[in-house]
This record gives C-alpha cells, structure tokens and sequence, in this order.
C-alpha cells in the first residue's frame, strides 16, 4: 500500500509527499519533493529516529525496531505532516 498525500502551503504550493510499503517488514521509503526533517516516534512519542532529507527518496532501515504501530512525522516549509507506519 503506498500513501501519497497532497499538502498546501501558505503560498498554495502543492507538495506530493509518498510513504511505502506499509506495512513494512523493515525498509521503508519516503519520497519527498523538498528538503525536510524525518522523525519515526513510538506511540508514546518516544524519539526513536531523526534525519535530515534534501528531497527525493530517502530509505529508512527499520529491521532493528519491534513490530507495532509508529508516527512518522515529516517537517518542511509546507508544514507538518504525520503518517502511521506499521512495522511486521
């Protein structure tokens, strides 16, 4: 499954924003059209991952984390946008 979300900023910029696969097994990509700030919390909001992206696809390992439910939060000049990432 791959989630593709349209974010408008201030100045009406749209912004196509792509998390998958998720469900994952432990990689998982997010393609980004800008620079940002990724962050992977768990549900208590526990900082478990934090990187910088200049846009494009970043790859994320997440073999090392526990099967469960996580908040993948994206930070850029658009805004804030959280997505629920599940890992098997």
């Amino acid at each position: 499954v791959t989630y593709t979300t349209l974010i408008t900023g201030l100045d009406d910029i749209y912004a196509r924003i792509s998390v998958y696969p998720n469900p994952t097994s432990g990689k998982l990509n997010i393609d980004l059209p800008r620079k940002a700030t990724i962050r992977i919390t768990d549900m208590r909001g526990a900082l478990l991952l934090q990187a910088e992206s200049s846009g494009g696809n970043n790859l994320l390992d997440l073999t090392g984390f526990r099967s469960g439910i996580y908040n993948l939060e994206i930070r850029d000049d658009a805004g804030i946008h959280h997505v629920t990432v599940i890992k098997k």
